[in-house]
């Protein structure tokens, strides 16, 4: 079993300690509404950004982010395929020849390795899923335990 216990502030550093809490087993229930609270509560918030893993499994990582209005995650790209789905708040995210916003309730898919940043425009949450190919090595998928680049590369403008 996998925890998470570590609250990630804006550098990908530790903001604050949590309690343990499996984030790989095979059947997990939460309330996301409840974790969101924690985070928007937890020390991590004053740093601009505040994220907490869901659920890590080999092929699957489900983050909730809270991002304050200015933050923003720099450009980056994913291994595996990812959603943003907008909980709270106002998005803007950049993709190759758009920009998209996203409002509570709305959702971006993209392919892996779809060069992407986001920032928020007021105070924001989202729900980041990020999906592996079967084909992909172990080693891309942040098989060490530490999470894939494009989860760490962050900051504010």
């Amino acid at each position: 079993m996998e925890t998470a216990d570590l609250e990630r502030n804006e550098r990908g550093g530790t903001a604050g300690l949590r309690a343990p809490e499996a984030i790989s087993e095979p059947i997990r229930e939460m309330k996301v509404s409840e974790q969101l609270l924690d985070l928007w509560r937890g020390p991590g918030w004053q740093a601009r950004r505040s994220s907490k893993t869901l659920a890590k499994h080999p092929d699957l990582r489900i983050v909730l982010t809270a991002l304050r209005a200015r933050g923003y995650v720099h450009e980056h790209h994913a291994a595996g395929s990812v959603s943003v789905q907008a909980l709270e708040g106002h998005l803007r995210m950049h993709v190759p020849g758009r920009t998209v916003d996203l409002k509570p309730g709305d959702m971006i898919v993209l392919e892996r390795a779809v060069p992407h940043d986001l920032e928020a425009l007021t105070d924001s949450a989202y729900l980041l899923t990020v999906a592996w190919h079967d084909e992909m090595p172990a080693l891309s998928r942040g098989g060490t335990g530490a999470a894939p680049a494009s989860l760490a590369n962050s900051g504010t403008r």
